[in-house]
């Protein structure tokens, strides 16, 4: 602040005071250079020998005498990584490349934002330590990447790029979809008589085995688990909406994670059984809801009749609506009617 120049440039006049004399001394140059925070070493063009190097090429290089060593040699030596040639094959473009020094007294690399060029006949070499900001960045990614990460199990993965990309209102309509409900019978009681890590762990379980076949699933998406409850759905996400194949998937889904069950409790030695409910209809609402925490939902009476198919349900069985069964009704699955059942004050019938 004692500086009249410095205080003019930090109050926004930029403007020319006088005009800076060319003709320094040499003393005045050489103050300049060895004072710069920045690394740097020059030589000649022939057989680029070190003529001359600065303070910080002593803090950057571990007080390495550089002074007569080839810069060739230096950079080219099994303590650095990165691009090295390309400071050497076009220095005529002032070329800036990001290097590794690797340190024999610290486990962590320095990282070096790296120029070479030609001044004044000589081969200068500039490194600037930018390991800080290298380090911040680095850690920013890998935050993003976990956040994304945690996005994607979330959300449906063609809607975390909206979602990255700042929309707040992202909702669409679906004309035909397949919804499937399952649950867990007598979850409540069974939840009660084993301690917490049990049941979570065996819940992990179930919902994992029961993703994995989802995955293999083209028409399916899973939209959340709330409990024991696990929700999912077909055809929401299909370019061409065709209930006929999305049904059957769903069913189909259905009636393997009846069987995985079966397979689940012969591992855990549990007697666990599952009621799962599926329905075709619509049009209906889907959507991302919140913005700190989405989450994706979809909406209308149609996933109601498919909760209300789960709920009405028997165990170890999927238990369709009259919707799904006329879609699927021809294919490779074996039907019985149920009951004529009421739901909501209609009497309906279904198919397990």
């Amino acid at each position: 602040y004692s500086t009249p120049k410095i205080v003019r440039i930090l109050s926004g006049d930029f403007s020319v005071q006088q005009s800076d004399s060319p003709d320094r001394s040499s003393e005045f140059f050489e103050t300049i250079f060895t004072s710069l925070p920045d690394a740097i070493m020059y030589g000649n063009l022939t057989d680029m020998i070190i003529t001359n190097a600065n303070i910080a090429c002593g803090r950057t290089f571990e007080n390495i005498d550089l002074t007569g060593k080839s810069m060739k040699d230096f950079f080219f030596s099994n303590k650095f990584s990165g691009n090295v040639d390309n400071l050497f094959d076009s220095v005529t473009s002032n070329p800036t490349e990001e290097i590794a020094f690797k340190s024999d007294t610290n486990s962590s690399n320095t990282i070096l934002r790296v120029t070479s060029m030609i001044a004044n006949g000589n081969f200068v070499i500039i490194c600037r330590n930018v390991t800080q900001s290298y380090n911040y960045n680095n850690l920013i990614l890998e935050e993003k990447m976990n956040s994304d990460k945690l996005l994607k199990t979330i959300l449906p993965p063609l809607l975390v790029s909206r979602v990255q990309e700042g929309e707040t209102n992202i909702s669409f309509s679906v004309q035909s979809a397949s919804i499937l409900f399952l649950d867990i019978v007598n979850f409540t009681p069974w939840c009660g008589s084993l301690p917490a890590e049990k049941v979570m762990s065996t819940l992990n379980i179930i919902f994992k085995r029961f993703d994995s076949i989802l995955d293999k699933k083209s028409s399916m998406t899973k939209v959340k688990c709330i409990g024991d409850c696990y929700m999912a759905a077909g055809g929401i996400f299909a370019e061409l909406n065709q209930p006929s194949i999305h049904a059957k998937e769903v069913v189909s889904f259905g009636v393997q994670a009846i069987r995985e069950i079966v397979d689940i409790n012969k591992e855990i030695q549990q007697n666990l059984k599952i009621r799962v409910g599926v329905n075709t209809g619509g049009p209906i609402v889907a959507g991302v809801l919140g913005i700190g925490k989405p989450t994706f939902e979809i909406l209308g009476p149609a996933i109601n009749r498919a909760q209300q198919m789960e709920q009405n349900g028997i165990q170890m069985k999927v238990h369709i609506s009259l919707p799904v069964y006329q879609l699927i009704c021809g294919l490779n699955f074996k039907f019985s009617t149920r009951r004529q059942i009421e739901l909501k004050n209609e009497v309906v019938e279904t198919y397990l």
